[in-house]
């Protein structure tokens, strides 16, 4: 009797732990949706599902049973859809799911690029549009998602990848759709460098207004050749009784005088103001010369980890977090904002850790706005060019003055700047 009754209570414990972990779940995913402004399903088996529309992409975010192998393991899955698919046929998979690829083989080839052949299978009725269309920096682009995903399909209508984990919380779901969604827009709707600028022919050189003629040369015959004649200063010897005649008196008495000498005034070379660089400036300047994660890396740790950022930034979105593994513990704010570019073109962000959770709704109503931050550099991820900050924790206020702290503006990482 007493075995039965253990049992009962371990099988009440662990639906117990089952509903508060589904509940708590749902939660993350509601507050995804939320964030990035999706809608959310629950299925009648406990499946979650986002979609809607972000920056002109149809894209959804599902749990479902893994497709590799015979796994039925629980995964994410991601998509992104374009809104009109590429005119051409395109396949890409990872080549190490070669065993559960379709079968059409016979439009497999090869890019040419020993790196991204050996981690990829493309496949098209049309090699020819899809080498134009999946140029050196599409390729590096998909290599660095697959590099963040465990699984990678490209077609034309589209991009989706998959994550192994059961569950995410709501800062990797935000995470894992704005990457998605940032690097199909950059394989499917960029311009290529240079299109929307093109080099204009150079302009003609103008000729040269002292151009010099072309020198002839002169015959010299015996005819031309005389005896050399007589020397300025001989003539003038021998008709100085002349000269003297020809000048009037007054002349040749008044001396000359000759003209003061003034000497040359000293010039003074210009000091050219030293021209200090904005914080903001400062940090992208740090990244100048980075062509690949490793340099980023290590830029970071040498130029601006630990250091104190202070800037007016934009605002591109917030979501809540309650856990990260670089923020930290929460219950917090995740602010995300717009730095420039690194020397490779590519976009730089910043994440910081606002403490003050209370504050999401005023905060979501200033995203697209210019918004001041302050805080600690902390680390930095190379793989999606992002800075993260840390902004002072905020002081407990006394009693007496607690009415006159509620306003949002009173936090640290709004009152640094005035």
């Amino acid at each position: 009797m007493e075995i039965f009754l253990l049992i009962v209570i371990g099988i009440i414990i662990l639906i117990v732990k089952g509903v508060s972990k589904g509940k708590k779940t749902t939660e993350s995913w509601e507050m995804a949706a939320e964030a990035m402004d999706l809608s959310f399903q629950k299925s009648q088996g406990g499946w979650h599902t986002l979609s809607g529309i972000i920056n002109g992409l149809q894209v959804s975010a599902k749990q479902a049973p893994s497709t590799q192998g015979n796994s039925r393991a629980p995964s994410i899955r991601y998509s992104a859809m374009l809104p009109k698919a590429l005119p051409f046929e395109i396949r890409i998979t990872p080549s190490r799911f070669s065993s559960v690829v379709q079968n059409r083989t016979a439009h497999r080839f090869n890019m040419d690029d020993r790196a991204f052949d050996s981690e990829f299978i493309v496949e098209s009725r049309d090699p020819t549009a899809v080498r134009a269309f999946l140029d050196r920096d599409k390729r590096n682009l998909l290599r660095n998602l697959f590099e963040r995903f465990d699984d990678l399909t490209l077609t034309e209508a589209g991009l989706v990848v998959s994550r192994h984990i059961p569950q995410a919380d709501e800062s990797r779901l935000v995470r894992d759709m704005t990457r998605l969604v940032k690097d199909t827009r950059e394989i499917f709707l960029a311009q290529p460098k240079g299109a929307e600028k093109p080099t204009p022919p150079p302009l003609p050189k103008e000729e040269k207004k002292n151009k010099k003629k072309p020198e002839v040369p002169v015959e010299v015959t015996e005819a031309d050749i005389t005896e050399p004649a007589e020397t300025p200063a001989a003539i003038i010897k021998e008709h100085t009784a002349e000269i003297e005649e020809m000048v009037p008196e007054p002349l040749k008495s008044s001396p000359v005088e000759e003209a003061p000498v003034s000497e040359p005034e000293a010039v003074s070379t210009p000091v050219v103001p030293e021209v200090k660089l904005t914080p903001t400036e400062s940090v992208i300047a740090a990244f100048a010369d980075v062509s690949n994660r490793y340099e980023f890396q290590k830029a970071f740790n040498e130029e601006l980890k630990d250091t104190e950022y202070e800037g007016v930034l934009h605002l591109t979105g917030v979501e809540r977090y309650s856990m990260d593994r670089l923020l930290g513990r929460g219950p917090g704010i995740r602010a995300t904002f717009e730095l420039g570019e690194t020397g490779e073109g590519e976009t730089l962000t910043l994440v910081a850790a606002l403490h003050d959770a209370s504050q999401l709704g005023a905060m979501r109503s200033e995203v697209g706005n210019e918004f001041p931050i302050y805080g600690k550099l902390i680390a930095c991820d190379s793989f999606e060019n992002t800075l993260f900050l840390m902004t002072p924790a905020p002081e407990k206020p006394e009693p007496a003055l607690e009415a006159a702290t509620t306003s949002y503006a009173y936090t640290p990482y709004a009152s640094k700047i005035g």
